[in-house]
């Protein structure tokens, strides 16, 4: 009879545990919805700004530290470069928008709307550090940092259940 050790089999069960309940970060935001609100706080200073928007230029290009309403398409019209092959959502949505970080540092991308946010650098897609939400009821739904050196950066937004919606991006 072969005995297993009491210490291999503790690891062997945290180990499936771990990878049973694991899921990926944008599975638990698919299903996060912005509450019901009576009406609206406002936004913490360092999000001055999100409150008055401006409008996205045709081109995409924006500012960091501006608040932008933008205009989405479905996903099948939008060009997803780097885009990981997730199952959309039906009737999903989309946007690509480009920016300049002008510094190296912790770039925070935050949307109104639930929706997935990747950027693509020269290098390819720059993995997120953290993600969250903005304080209920204050129009800032999803907040996703990213590392980033000074460059041009593509944002590519898809698995959105709207037409349009609010970006802003707080450099470091």
């Amino acid at each position: 009879m072969f005995l297993v050790p009491r210490s291999m089999i503790t690891v062997a069960m945290v180990a499936f545990v771990s990878v049973a309940s694991a899921s990926p970060v944008w599975a638990a935001e698919d299903k996060w919805q912005p509450p019901a609100c009576d009406a609206p706080v406002p936004v913490p200073a360092e999000w001055s700004g999100w409150e008055t928007p401006s409008s996205a230029p045709d081109s995409g290009e924006i500012a960091v530290g501006t608040a932008w309403n933008f205009a989405l398409a479905p996903v099948s019209e939008v060009a997803l470069t780097g885009f990981d092959g997730k199952e959309l959502p039906e009737g999903s949505m989309g946007a690509v928008l480009t920016f300049s970080a002008p510094s190296a540092g912790t770039y925070l991308i935050t949307v109104a709307d639930p929706m997935w946010i990747d950027v693509i650098g020269a290098k390819g897609v720059v993995e997120s550090s953290a993600h969250g939400h903005g304080p209920d009821c204050s129009g800032i739904g999803k907040i996703v940092h990213f590392p980033l050196q000074p460059g041009t950066y593509r944002i590519e937004l898809s698995a959105a259940q709207v037409d349009a919606s609010r970006l802003m991006i707080k450099a470091p």
